[in-house]
């Protein structure tokens, strides 16, 4: 009989994974992805199903069996681990302590929450807005673009009204039955972003960012991971959110340095938004009135495409610079 050990993440500065025995106690069968209590030295400790295998480099001798599974279903779906396994490779990071970022923290202190809102799209809130000449144009080459799988790098002078582009493109996502992801450079632009999106689509619009309480981001994450949350607006750790049916990822201010962790795991939510995209499938858009370097070094090479919006929505005129 073939042996199965499980190669289990937890968070401690070292690169490799775990392995332990399976506990022939256990009544809950072992899957990749679910939370895992394993003895670690003296301690218990709180782990996650990264992989299985048939051999060990540990002697099956010294090996320890686990201790408890805490799920019966796991909550690390195959996209999320594959995104959690692309950082720890790129980023040369510990993935045990990728998981621990990657994860809401009431989830790994083994809590779980009784009971998941729905929050599903059903009509508009609000009257969509008039679109310029320019806007129609604009959202006419997104989703040609977008149609192509391309990367669209929607490049704004400041009020040429890029939210209602971002919006339309969200709408035509949530009617399909898809889940959209918003991410902003910093916490104090969330509000301003979920009182426009809260007018349009009502109380769906879920946010995710360091002041959201341990629980309620507990709750908004594992709603998307279960389809029951579609649209999520949060800041750069939001990126990790799992999602069953990803329609869109918007970045606004994809110029923005916030966008880059400066402690720790130092990733970068936009680079990692283009990583998320392609394995769920799902369309990326890049929006800044100022563009950083890097995509239009992408745009340039041909990775992404430039849809540009040079006309303000109101005959307000720019600004007079001056180089002194």
């Amino acid at each position: 009989m073939n042996k199965t050990f499980l190669n289990v993440a937890i968070q401690a500065p070292v690169k490799t994974l775990f392995d332990y025995k399976i506990n022939p106690a256990s009544e809950v069968k072992p899957k990749i992805g679910q939370r895992i209590l394993v003895p670690f030295g003296k301690k218990t400790r709180l782990g996650f199903i990264h992989s299985m295998s048939k051999n060990s480099s540990v002697e099956s001798s010294k090996l320890k069996p686990f201790i408890e599974i805490l799920d019966k279903e796991p909550i690390i779906d195959k996209k999320t681990r594959a995104i959690i396994d692309w950082c720890s490779k790129y980023y040369h990071y510990p993935i045990g302590n990728i998981y621990a970022g990657a994860v809401p923290k009431y989830l790994r202190e083994s809590k779980y929450p009784k009971e998941i809102e729905s929050s599903l799209f059903s009509s508009l809130k609000e009257k969509r807005k008039t679109l310029t000449k320019t806007q129609k144009t604009a959202l006419a080459q997104c989703k040609k673009h977008l149609k192509m799988n391309d990367v669209v790098l929607l490049n704004g002078i400041t009020g040429s009204g890029k939210t209602e582009i971002y919006m339309r493109l969200i709408e035509s996502e949530l009617s399909k039955g898809n889940q959209a992801l918003f991410l902003v450079p910093e916490i104090g632009l969330t509000p301003q972003i979920s009182f426009v999106l809260t007018d349009r689509f009502g109380d769906m619009v879920k946010i995710i960012h360091s002041g959201t309480s341990a629980k309620k981001r507990a709750e908004i994450w594992l709603g998307a991971k279960e389809g029951k949350v579609q649209l999520v607006v949060g800041t750069r750790s939001a990126i990790f959110t799992p999602f069953t049916s990803l329609g869109i990822v918007i970045v606004d201010e994809e110029h923005d340095q916030s966008y880059k962790q400066q402690t720790g795991l130092m990733y970068s939510a936009r680079d990692l938004a283009v990583v998320k995209s392609k394995e769920h499938g799902s369309s990326l858009v890049l929006g800044s009135a100022t563009p950083s370097f890097e995509s239009l070094h992408n745009v340039n090479n041909k990775k992404y495409v430039s849809v540009e919006m040079k006309k303000r929505v109101f005959s307000t005129p720019s600004p007079k610079t001056k180089v002194i």
